[in-house]
């Protein structure tokens, strides 16, 4: 079995040309990242460790950071060159213990995974389960028809994407109505946008300004303006640096997911919004 001392990690790479003893196949371009948590890895309680079966691709922003829910492009490092692994949820692959101890001679080294990366897996994977749930009144207000065949959610989509690899996450407040189903009343919306300061941080701060005033309006001409708003009334709708948000912040608010970003991935019927 995998001991404590096992060079195993979140992270880790099988090496391909040891894939198929475990049972895995594909072609040149395909590969094995370790999913399951650092401790449960080596602990005797877990019989299997979960893989996440992936292929090379070229990267696509609204993929990279975790932005999608659904589908990651993670960055790892190889000889002073980049190659970027598509995972996808469906694509996972419980491989029992037995076999990681006795068919496989331990993960690829040749591979690096920055601490950033790490982070980037780690907070993707922990989207998945962790997502906060909204009330359905609320989200069939984001679903309201504008024009015959768009939704306001898929018109923020369509707001946002061209400068997604400046927002780092969005978050929103319901103003303690989160867990209510509002009838009779609007739900007060608060969003921030928050932007990376990490490159080109002026930019950015541009974009993400504009942004937060294409929102501000476009959600002001479709649910009215606070004074009149019925379903949802636009308190506030902010672009903030990432290195400014406090963590007295990120306790009033949960992390909106732009899972709409990821229309170009084949899943167009796949509308929800407010997971994380």
């Amino acid at each position: 079995m995998i001991g404590r001392n096992t060079a195993w990690r979140q992270g880790s790479l099988i090496k391909q040309g040891e894939l198929g003893a475990v049972g895995i196949a594909g072609e040149g371009d395909t590969y094995a990242i370790v999913i399951s948590h650092d401790c449960d890895i080596p602990h005797e309680k877990e019989e299997v460790v979960e893989v996440i079966v992936c292929r090379a691709v070229s990267p696509d922003k609204t993929m990279l950071g975790s932005r999608n829910p659904r589908k990651l492009h993670l960055k790892l490092e190889r000889e002073g060159t980049e190659i970027f692994l598509e995972l996808s949820f469906k694509s996972r692959v419980l491989v029992g213990k037995s076999d990681f101890s006795t068919k496989l001679s331990g993960p690829d080294h040749d591979f690096f995974l920055s601490e950033p990366e790490k982070r980037v897996l780690k907070q993707w994977l922990s989207a998945r389960f962790g997502r906060p749930a909204y009330p359905n009144a609320f989200e069939r207000h984001l679903q309201q028809k504008v024009g015959k065949k768009d939704t306001v959610e898929r018109c923020i989509a369509r707001f946002t994407e061209p400068v997604s690899e400046h927002v780092v996450a969005m978050f929103i407040g319901l103003d303690g109505d989160k867990n209510v189903e509002l009838e009779d009343e609007p739900y007060c919306l608060s969003i921030f946008i928050v932007y990376s300061t990490e490159y080109d941080a002026v930019t950015a701060r541009k974009e993400c300004e504009a942004l937060a005033e294409t929102l501000r309006c476009f959600l002001v001409e479709q649910y009215g303006s606070p004074d009149v708003a019925e379903k949802i009334c636009l308190e506030n709708c902010a672009a903030i640096a990432d290195n400014k948000i406090t963590l007295a912040d990120l306790m009033k608010v949960d992390q909106w997911r732009l899972e709409w970003l990821s229309l170009t991935d084949g899943d167009e019927d796949y509308v929800a919004i407010g997971h994380v």
